[in-house]
């Protein structure tokens, strides 16, 4: 090619512009994967609550909730695998049960740092796990009254 040639100014403005335009959508795209494949795991997470957690440990009568056993999903019966569920009663904090996953360990959750619940009364944060890995936590609470009595969980 020659120095001035029409395919040479071709070339370099469109490698010119490539290079302005690739990087940030590159960029784009992988931030907006990240954030669907967040959506959808939090979207997982809080099915195990509401149709496992929640109906399998609601008390029959009281306020007092019971364990809530097998939830249905194996990963919560590994050992330090990453799957895990714990219930609190509040404002005590004393935890009431907890997955066979979790062993003797206990979770940090986001209202311990300061997480703010989204309108649906979900807490959500990222901290560290039992074996130091990073871990994806979801925080419901419960309220559940009958008469006069009233008793909160997470």
């Amino acid at each position: 090619m020659k120095r001035n040639s029409l395919a040479l100014r071709l070339f370099l403005s469109s490698a010119l512009w490539a290079l302005l335009v690739l990087p940030p959508t590159a960029i784009l795209l992988v931030s907006l994967y990240n954030d669907r494949v967040e959506t959808n795991f939090d979207d997982r997470l809080h099915v195990y609550i509401e149709q496992g957690l929640i109906p399998r440990s609601s008390p029959n009568k009281g306020v007092e909730i019971k364990a809530p056993g097998d939830i249905g999903e194996p990963l919560f019966n590994e050992p330090f695998i990453g799957w895990y569920w714990e219930i609190l009663s509040l404002p005590e904090r004393e935890v009431l049960y907890k997955s066979p996953s979790l062993a003797s360990e206990s979770l940090k959750l986001p209202s311990d740092i300061g997480v703010e619940a989204n309108v649906n009364g979900i807490r959500k944060a990222y901290l560290p796990g039992p074996e130091r890995q990073t871990l994806r936590v979801l925080e419901r609470e419960i309220f559940y009254t009958e008469k006069d009595q009233v008793r909160h969980y997470i």
